[in-house]
């Protein structure tokens, strides 16, 4: 993506305009003059020559976007013109605040100048979300600079595996409850390496619960956010 091109064979965020209906696809095909993008039947039915789109793609944190117009449509999916995206800036993206229980392996040595590292896995309480990284309530002090393997769940199925940095950890002000569980440490965590899939699933999630186009509008833009509808919805009413 050094060269501001986006990755064939990989997942990308679709979004119709100017209705803005949301879906997954697949860069499918690379030509010289043409990007073949594919999708579940369903949503290429909402596809037609002529409509705006915007396509979207991340990699590590960042995200990559072109605004252009279908050229061709087919069963399932259509073809774009080939043109070099956008790169957003992460910096620029808010913090979803949330409650979701996931797990982490704290990667460090079994004992004092020991090779053998430990991979005890531990629960943890996200407690926001960024495109760039985490707030995490924890049990224990994760040291600055620790690596994490971290996995959390932001919808019923639509599960995120990361590989983070731990940044600072801070003792809570106040004991942190979830469940039957006492959280009495604070870590922020950079996200290191997500996969593509993941990271999408992650701009999603802030969509949801922002309610607004926080990672796929340009940083530099003034205008005011697009409220996004639920794709679902949208289905039912076509």
């Amino acid at each position: 993506m050094s060269t501001l091109m986006f990755a064939s064979q990989e997942a990308v965020d679709i979004v119709l305009l100017p209705e803005t209906y949301r879906f997954l696809g697949t860069l499918h095909h690379v030509t010289e003059r043409h990007l073949i993008l594919t999708c579940h039947r369903e949503d290429a039915a909402f596809c037609h020559a002529g409509q705006k789109v915007l396509v979207s793609q991340v990699e590590d944190g960042h995200c990559y976007q072109v605004e252009t117009t279908i050229l061709q449509t087919h069963a399932s999916g259509f073809a774009i013109a080939h043109l070099p995206p956008r790169k957003l800036e992460r910096r620029r993206s808010p913090r979803v605040d949330c409650e979701l229980e996931g797990k982490y392996l704290h990667l460090r040595p079994r004992t004092l100048g020991s090779k053998v590292l430990e991979e005890t896995e531990h629960t943890a309480l996200v407690k926001d979300l960024s495109i760039g990284g985490a707030r995490l309530a924890v049990q224990e002090l994760i040291i600055a600079g620790a690596p994490i393997q971290l996995k959390f769940e932001v919808e019923k199925g639509e599960i995120i595996e990361a590989v983070t940095t731990s940044i600072r950890c801070t003792t809570a002000t106040t004991p942190i409850k979830f469940g039957d569980r006492y959280f009495t440490m604070q870590a922020m965590v950079k996200f290191d390496s997500i996969p593509r899939v993941d990271q999408l699933r992650l701009v999603r999630f802030m969509h949801r619960n922002l309610g607004a186009n926080i990672a796929l509008v340009d940083s530099a833009s003034t205008s005011s956010p697009t409220r996004l509808p639920e794709h679902e919805a949208m289905r039912k009413e076509a």
